[in-house]
């Protein structure tokens, strides 16, 4: 009953997008779109029908079929075996989706991916239905996080900037912050993940670096001791396993006593070193 209320209030407040996957593009349509006009009886919602890519339609297009219908092209769907091994083009079609939706944009409209494909897949993190922002665990308290109110200037102009608060901790390391990449990653191969990270003058944080769950590391280089009052990109090289899952990307914080930091462009991307980053957003 709780599943069944919690449904209806979405679809009365039209702030969430309800995903359907498969069917031929065209032969389903009609079906489709007699579904999509019984859930917007109840509310203004807006639905994301995904259907495999074709020679018109190449893996994340998306296009305003109708008021609230979206159909987005993907090269595969994840194996039902394997529901987390997701194409690692789904990022960049939520987030072609994401911008249709919010922008309102009218029936035949398209949208298609923002980056190449082997960029970030940490990009709009909030735009992803396929990404997740979690708060970082602590030994030592609960660490918060929370936008910067503007206190510190950006790496970059348009950069959002995210202010960090890290408890004591004695015994050893915990997370500022992390953030879970729940696939798209290919088996055998090396991934960067780096961010930019500043320090106030006299932070008492010991070692802060990149950590990458789920991920072999190969090498890592966490900031420096002596840039303090400025930004620095840190960043880790690790291997996927060659059954890649979910992994999560950390700001890994040792410190003794309370520590105040904040970050920016958080990066994640196919390759051995870091790339130049995208002004991107954070949650």
């Amino acid at each position: 009953r709780f599943r069944v209320d919690q449904l209806r209030a979405d679809l009365r407040g039209g702030e969430r997008m309800c995903v359907r996957k498969g069917g031929d593009g065209s032969r389903c349509l009609p079906q489709i779109a007699r579904l999509h006009a019984a859930l917007r009886a109840r509310g203004p919602t807006t639905r994301l029908w995904v259907v495999p890519e074709d020679a018109a339609h190449p893996a994340g297009t998306v296009a305003v079929l109708q008021p609230g219908l979206l159909r987005g092209h993907i090269d595969r769907f994840a194996p039902p075996a394997h529901p987390q091994q997701v194409s690692r083009v789904w990022p960049a079609l939520c987030s072609a989706a994401h911008l249709l939706w919010r922008s309102g944009a009218a029936p035949g409209a398209v949208a298609g991916p923002s980056e190449p494909l082997e960029s970030n897949l940490i990009l709009f993190p909030q735009r992803c239905h396929g990404t997740r922002w979690y708060p970082g665990g602590h030994p030592g308290g609960h660490a918060g996080t929370q936008p910067d109110d503007g206190a510190v200037p950006p790496p970059q102009p348009g950069c959002a900037v995210a202010a960090h608060t890290v408890p004591p901790c004695r015994d050893g390391a915990g997370l500022a912050w992390r953030h879970l990449v729940p696939g798209g990653l290919i088996g055998g191969e090396s991934y960067c993940a780096s961010l930019h990270v500043w320090r106030p003058a006299g932070c008492p944080a010991e070692d802060v670096r990149v950590v990458c769950h789920g991920l072999t590391e190969v090498r890592s280089t966490p900031a420096g001791e002596a840039a303090r009052g400025a930004w620095q990109r840190i960043w880790c090289v690790a291997q996927a396993p060659h059954e890649a899952g979910p992994v999560e990307i950390g700001l890994q914080v040792r410190a003794r006593h309370k520590v105040h930091l904040h970050s920016a462009a958080w990066h994640l991307h196919r390759g051995t070193a870091p790339r130049p980053f995208s002004t991107g957003t954070l949650v």
